[in-house]
């Protein structure tokens, strides 16, 4: 089972410090079907001092090129509220959900660290410290979707998706006319049956019926005999 291993960064001014705390979340992407009662995923505290966390779902949809996100009261999880201590680990269920259609609902998993009170702390007036966010993509299948087009673990369905790609001077449009998302990690354009530009890309989304761009370095130019698009979900 693959682990995401987020870092609590703290930063302070003067001469205060503080430790680091760590977090396991897995698994990182969150699928199932309507029909499912509900989901899980995991937390676990590997540093040395207990973690306050908030946990929300938002709807998530994709236009004009962005990510859109909105509150909504459907899907919850439970605790939604949760202070973990070291070393320990807590199921985090997911409820709500409902979807008996043939499409794709998308959402994301959002994971707030809240501020805990330092009682050996006198003065926190000159300190800053960040509290870390975590975003985790939630996709709900409907009981009508047939399972060849559902992605798998991998992030890759049975059945290829309907994709249009365009490039124009360094960026690449891609656009999925299919029921379920596309998941990107790198790409490949082909020339004849070779492969002649690669391009690793930060974790990305292109949600149904969405229309994403994805910048591409201006000192790797696109070969002008690229013909074909491989998109890789997974390094």
């Amino acid at each position: 089972m693959n682990k995401l291993l987020f870092s609590f960064a703290m930063l302070a001014f003067s001469t205060h410090c503080f430790a680091a705390a760590n977090m396991e979340i897995w698994p990182v992407t969150i699928s199932f079907t309507g029909s499912a009662k509900n989901s899980v995923f995991w937390l676990k505290n590997v540093g040395s001092e207990s973690v306050s966390l908030q946990v929300r779902v938002l709807n998530w949809q994709q236009a004009d090129s962005k990510n859109l996100y909105a509150e909504q009261n459907e899907v919850y999880t439970v605790p939604a509220f949760t202070i973990i201590p070291p070393q320990k680990k807590i199921p985090i269920r997911i409820y709500g959900i409902k979807n008996q259609g043939d499409k794709e609902h998308d959402l994301k998993v959002i994971i707030d660290e809240l501020p805990t009170p330092d009682v050996n702390q006198k003065s926190t007036q000159n300190n800053i410290k960040i509290r870390m966010q975590y975003i985790l993509p939630l996709f709900v299948y409907g009981q009508e979707l047939q399972p060849a087009i559902l992605p798998g673990a991998d992030g890759v369905p049975k059945e290829k998706h309907h994709l249009i790609w365009s490039v124009k001077k360094n960026t690449l449009w891609i656009e999925n006319h299919d029921k379920t998302h596309v998941k990107i990690t790198s790409i490949d354009f082909k020339c004849g049956k070779k492969a002649c530009y690669h391009q690793d890309i930060p974790v990305s989304y292109v949600l149904p019926n969405a229309k994403m761009a994805f910048v591409l370095p201006h000192d790797h130019l696109i070969p002008a005999a690229a013909s074909a698009l491989e998109i890789h979900p997974s390094r």
